[in-house]
């Protein structure tokens, strides 16, 4: 077996499980907030997105075509900001920035998101259990309910400002739960809140834009600043500790998808001098596992320990880390956009689950050969194969499950 294929193997269960259990919550919380709208509301959700198609949904197209420049836009000045604050040193600025943003999102999302799922799940145990169906009862669980609402969502803005900042005693699982939560309930809400056509076009534009920023754009003047690079080919990047004590990492051996900010991009690291980083001591969390991977894959725990710090040379952004893999937060948030527009369109074709299921195998697929790409590339765009397959699905499942044109005018005008 080649080099190459037992580091794939490694990386498989690291990489895809957090993904799947992203996914996992944003059928949860899609199926809750679509049984408010179309069975309490009985309502269509309302169209969040910058520029609202009319009311007969006539120009959908033209809609999403504007709400995609919008957004790639939007994508575009975000990564040049972001890129000018870190080489001006203001670290510090970035990382509260960032934890603002995921706070306040994280606190207003959970207001929204809580009191669905906890709402559906009050009304089936009041259903299920007979003594709950008293007035006194019913009283204080409403009471319970809105307790439980408020205070899970304060919650939830408070950790999602904490982990994004340089906490020691932040554990490493708290920011990644945090990173898969806060992408998943992103994605349900703009999936569900976006027409078909403008999230499609979004999404589109999206994964195009990554390739540019990713190569030419300002992800690759922000990996740059941080010590990765896609200038430098990965087979010029093999390289050992030396007697001096450079642990220059071999990117054939450490390869890790990674983002730094919306949209994504996939890396694998090579070239970063561990010496030359400062390290958090929350990063001692990052791998406590790293002599069992270091016998597998036949690195030793030294490299993998460097790995390890290079994952937080820069704990400010938004990714999911274990020490060995990273996932942005915008791979969470753009698959899950995805899915939830699946998850409507099932709920609108009668619980018709293909046009889901073929979803969700895209983007997983995309995703496994975005992986398999990175075991010999060092930068990879971390949207494109996974969006692009799982759009080919979604509208392979629609015509699959409605050949009429008719009726498939009409879902593409939800």
């Amino acid at each position: 077996m080649s080099h190459q294929e037992v580091e794939f193997r490694t990386y498989f269960i690291r990489f895809f499980l957090p993904i799947i259990v992203c996914l996992l919550l944003v059928v949860i919380m899609s199926q809750s907030t679509l049984n408010y709208y179309y069975n309490l509301a009985q309502t269509p959700p309302p169209a969040a997105t910058p520029v609202q198609p009319n009311k007969t949904g006539s120009n959908q197209a033209e809609v999403g075509l504007a709400n995609m420049l919008i957004y790639v836009l939007m994508a575009f000045i975000g990564g040049v900001i972001i890129l000018y604050l870190i080489r001006k040193g203001l670290f510090t600025f970035v990382q509260v920035l960032f934890g603002g943003i995921l706070g306040f999102s994280a606190f207003f999302l959970g207001l929204f998101f809580y009191s669905l799922v906890l709402s559906d799940f009050f009304v089936f145990m009041i259903g299920l259990i007979p003594f709950l169906h008293g007035s006194d009862m019913i009283s204080f669980l409403s009471i319970l309910y809105l307790v439980l609402v408020i205070g899970m969502s304060i919650i939830s803005g408070i950790l999602g400002f904490v982990v994004m900042i340089d906490v020691k005693w932040v554990p490493m699982i708290l920011r990644n739960g945090m990173i898969i939560l806060f992408g998943a309930a992103v994605g349900s809400y703009l999936g569900i809140h976006f027409p078909v056509l403008s999230a499609v076009f979004v999404l589109i534009g999206l994964a195009i834009y990554d390739i540019y920023a990713v190569f030419k754009g300002p992800l690759k003047g922000i990996l740059k600043e941080i010590g990765m690079s896609s200038d430098v080919p990965s087979s010029d990047m093999n390289s050992d500790y030396d007697s001096g004590g450079n642990e220059d990492l071999d990117s054939n051996q450490l390869t890790s998808p990674h983002l730094d900010g919306l949209p994504t991009e996939t890396v694998s690291m090579g070239q970063l001098k561990a010496k030359d980083i400062e390290i958090p001591e929350s990063s001692k969390l990052l791998n406590p596992t790293t002599s069992e991977h270091a016998s597998s894959t036949g690195t030793t725990s030294r490299q993998v320990t460097a790995q390890a710090r290079v994952a937080s040379v820069f704990p400010g952004l938004p990714i999911y880390s274990d020490g060995i893999i990273s996932i942005g937060l915008g791979d969470f948030a753009f698959y899950s956009m995805l899915v939830a527009q699946a998850m409507k369109i099932t709920w609108l074709l009668g619980f018709n689950i293909i046009p889901l299921a073929l979803t969700l195998l895209g983007v997983l697929v995309g995703a496994l050969i975005t992986l398999r790409w990175l075991v010999k590339q060092k930068v990879l765009p971390g949207l494109p194969m996974a969006v692009f397959l799982g759009i080919i699905g979604l509208f392979a499942g629609i015509i699959i499950a409605i050949p009429s044109v008719e009726q498939m005018q009409w879902l593409l005008s939800q």
